[in-house]
Formats: C-alpha cells, sequence, structure tokens
C-alpha cells in the first residue's frame, strides 16, 4: 500500500491500537491472523448479501403466515393458549 493509499485510511483508536500490537508479531503469527480476519470479513459480507436477498421471500413468507392465521388455518404452538 502506498502512502497514499493509506492516508485515505481511517480507522478508530482502539482498531489502530490492536493493529500496532498485531504489526510486531512475528510474520507467521501475523499472516494466520491477517487470514482468519479476512475470512471473517468475507463470510460477514456473504451472509449481509444473502439476508438481502431473502428479505422480500422472508416478507412474502411472513405474509402469508399471517394470512392463514386470519383465516383460521393455524394450530396453536403447544403450550400456548393464545
Amino acid at each position: 500500500m502506498s502512502s497514499a493509499d493509506s492516508a485515505k485510511i481511517k480507522m478508530n483508536a482502539q482498531l489502530e491500537t490492536a493493529i500496532n500490537r498485531l504489526a510486531v508479531l512475528p510474520d507467521a503469527e501475523q499472516q494466520r491472523l491477517a487470514d482468519w480476519l479476512l475470512a471473517e470479513l468475507d463470510d460477514e459480507a456473504l451472509w449481509q448479501q444473502k439476508f438481502a436477498a431473502s428479505h422480500d421471500m422472508i416478507r412474502r413468507m411472513a405474509d402469508d403466515a399471517i394470512a392463514e392465521h386470519r383465516r383460521g388455518a393455524t394450530l396453536p404452538f403447544p403450550g400456548h393458549n393464545d
């Protein structure tokens, strides 16, 4: 990363402290932690993408369930008398 690129990066103080502490670890440990963190970030982005794509489907399922309940086509949940 060039110094011009790093000038664009903003992070809060706690993240900066964590990065500075990681920077003094041995290269192998830095690599292991970087691999883990990047995988976590990729996984989170994938979940966000899947959730956003399923929003309409979930809304339709909820609407269908409410309509069934209003028609009296549902049974009470065991242990609940509502």
